[in-house]
């Protein structure tokens, strides 16, 4: 498996894309984040192929 490292600049994207979907309605901001885990997850894994 492949060791992912994602930027503190991608972090903070990733932080107001959270709030962003949580503002639009309560809980989306956990499934973005749950979504996106996911796809990291598939990275290390397969490793964008």
């Amino acid at each position: 498996m492949i060791q992912i490292e994602i930027s503190s600049d991608a972090l903070t994207d990733l932080r107001n894309g959270f709030f962003f979907y949580e503002k639009q309605a309560g809980g989306l901001g956990d499934y973005f984040s749950t979504q996106i885990r996911s796809d990291i997850d598939g990275l290390q894994i397969t490793a964008g192929i």
